[in-house]
């Protein structure tokens, strides 16, 4: 909905405030739980819940007035979805937001046993040194959606792709040995900063690869790949942790299957990159060939020409407003 309430210019705003507060409540939450059990006891942590959710009601039904998705006639969300993951577009970018997923899913179930095992680091200080990653994300969540607005979601879909992988591989490098909670926070706040970075433009693409009806399944597909993401992560730890004996080297070995998902987000991110640039010079020579003999254009696209500008006078216009002119460039 939030993608489909403003206009196509502002969208990436739109989608990496929505990313920047995903992780604001995933903080937030814990937090406010310890608060409620500490005070009033662990009934209190399902009662909160109920005022939260009438007012989150209470806000849709005011805010959402009058919004529509497009035409209701434009087939079953199942048709759409299956339209959607057979675009190569989407498909790559579905899959690495899920690996970008499944790597915070993975880091938040490992970093509290290196914390507590390898680092023996005092909860408190424990605490403030995870919110790194959530504050990295929320800064640049905000500020990468912007950033698409004006330059679009493809360089910084890479770019932060790019930043997750360095830093995670700079983790790596101290999550075995005893280092200072400094060393651990700014490593921690440059793979908040990748994901954050990622994740508001990657969002902005797949809302806006189908038409304003497809809208709703995009998003469908975005939350399911982002559950089971957040599921995958500590699964695969959890598995490959059962085949080791090492409390040491649960610890290396876990941070290379987290790595590894950061080379697959990588991956995917670079794929979609390169199908999106092919498809579209693909659907331009396409738009753009002469295909009549004696077509005027012809010559040019014989001698290959790269940049030019045409003015074609086009003769089939009203009469009462004259002839009509249009320009194409290729």
């Amino acid at each position: 909905m939030a993608a489909a309430v403003v206009s196509p210019g502002e969208r990436g705003r739109a989608m990496g405030i929505v990313g920047a507060l995903a992780p604001l409540g995933g903080v937030a939450g814990p937090g406010i739980g310890g608060l409620l059990l500490a005070n009033f006891g662990w009934s209190a942590i399902f009662f909160v819940n109920v005022p939260i959710c009438l007012l989150a009601a209470l806000l849709g039904i005011f805010s959402l007035r009058g919004v529509r998705l497009g035409d209701r006639r434009s087939g079953s969300a199942y048709r759409q979805m299956g339209g959607l993951l057979r675009r190569s577009q989407f498909l790559w970018g579905l899959l690495a937001f899920f690996c970008s997923v499944t790597v915070a899913g993975a880091l938040y179930y490992l970093l509290p046993f290196d914390l507590s095992g390898v680092q023996h680091i005092a909860p408190s200080l424990a605490g403030v040194v995870l919110l790194c990653v959530p504050l990295g994300m929320g800064v640049m969540g905000i500020l990468g959606g912007s950033l698409t607005d004006r330059y679009g979601a493809k360089p910084f879909i890479l770019t932060g792709s790019g930043v997750l992988l360095v830093g995670l591989l700079m983790l790596t490098l101290i999550i075995q040995a005893p280092t200072t909670a400094l060393n651990l926070a700014w490593r921690l706040l440059l793979i908040g900063i990748g994901i954050g970075l990622f994740t508001g433009p990657n969002q902005t693409l797949l809302m806006s690869v189908g038409a304003l009806e497809t809208m709703g399944a995009a998003s469908a597909l975005s939350n399911l790949g982002a559950r089971i993401g957040s599921v995958c992560g500590p699964l695969a730890l959890g598995l490959t942790w059962t085949f080791l004996a090492s409390f040491s080297a649960q610890m290396g070995i876990g941070i290379l299957v987290v790595d590894g998902f950061a080379v697959l987000n990588l991956l995917f991110a670079w794929l979609g990159w390169q199908y999106r640039g092919d498809h579209a010079a693909s659907l331009q020579r396409k738009s753009l060939k002469p295909q009549a003999r004696g077509d005027p254009m012809q010559k040019l696209f014989e001698e290959g020409e790269r940049t030019m500008e045409l003015k074609i006078v086009h003769p089939f216009a009203s009469r009462a407003k004259g002839f009509q002119e249009f320009v194409v460039d290729f």
